[in-house]
């Protein structure tokens, strides 16, 4: 299975022409047209008074970074965070375009147009053998053993800012594509999905050749930041395996802040567990 990422496009903004007023008891009218300036400038003030967000540099460094979750494999080199900083906005598609939200989040993509956006993916449950560089090498041991594979959960995290409403907006969209999609949905890579190994970071993101269906989606419990959702979105058995892989998927908004975690089990008995110390390690960073 490949991972992706996927970053979203900045949408233009219209600005309208001003009228000219019309003329008073039938004499013309002596006001003199409004300048298209002041409309741009009354825009651009009034973007200027939102709240914003984070920049990038100061995303980068709230992200979550080998040691601040315990158990979190992360690897010394985290390449995932310069794949996150791509314009991820085409990477994937679903057959009901209401379902694309959740799909994008089942690889912790951004939702809606964030300003700025960085990500990162590890592995939890790795051999405590030694300390792995990256956590590619823990995987491909326990794959040697298959049953061990079962113990493991691959987890991607990804962080968002916004200016003004952004961020609830956002999650208000991702909600509402979990009740809408209940019944499941398919999603499918583009062209444009990146060719990369599936090794690095040790994210998977259950993505192949063709599409992956999902049979189901239903909310969890989530209180987190200012405001929160969860999911467990079922990934059924694929064709040439029996296992069914259960995702679980939380957005929590903290401020400007929209975080996004995906984690990924062979292990059926994991089926509705959040990744709650890696949620709490990275909701401490954004204080």
């Amino acid at each position: 299975m490949k991972t992706i990422v996927r970053r979203s496009a900045m949408a233009a903004s219209a600005v309208s022409l001003a009228l000219m007023a019309s003329a008073c008891g039938g004499e013309e009218s002596t006001e003199p047209e409004r300048s298209t300036t002041n409309s741009t400038s009354a825009k651009e003030e009034q973007q200027a008074a939102e709240p914003k967000g984070p920049t990038a540099a100061e995303l980068k460094s709230m992200l979550l970074k080998q040691g601040d979750a315990k158990g979190l494999e992360l690897g010394e080199k985290d390449e995932a965070a310069d794949v996150y900083a791509q314009d991820s906005s085409a990477f994937i598609k679903a057959d009901k375009q209401a379902c694309l939200p959740l799909a994008r989040a089942f690889m912790a993509l951004p939702q809606g147009s964030p300003d700025a956006t960085t990500g990162t993916g590890g592995v939890r449950g790795l051999p405590k053998k030694k300390h792995y560089d990256n956590p590619s090498e823990g995987m491909e041991a326990m794959e040697k053993s298959f049953g061990l594979l079962a113990k493991i959960r691959m987890e991607m995290i990804s962080l968002s800012s916004y200016h003004g409403q952004g961020a609830a907006q956002a999650l208000a969209g991702l909600k509402k594509a979990g009740t809408q999609c209940s019944q499941g949905f398919t999603a499918t890579p583009t062209k444009s999905f990146p060719k990369q190994t599936d090794k690095r970071q040790g994210m998977d993101g259950g993505f192949g050749d063709g599409p992956v269906k999902f049979s189901s989606v239903s909310a969890l419990p989530a209180d987190w930041g200012d405001e929160s959702a969860a999911w467990n979105i079922t990934l059924p058995e694929q064709a040439g395996s029996d296992i069914s892989v259960p995702v679980r998927v939380a957005a929590v908004r903290k401020g400007q802040v929209l975080a996004l975690f995906s984690t990924t089990s062979f292990n059926p008995a994991h089926k509705g567990q959040l990744p709650e110390k890696t949620i709490a390690a990275q909701l401490a960073k954004l204080n």
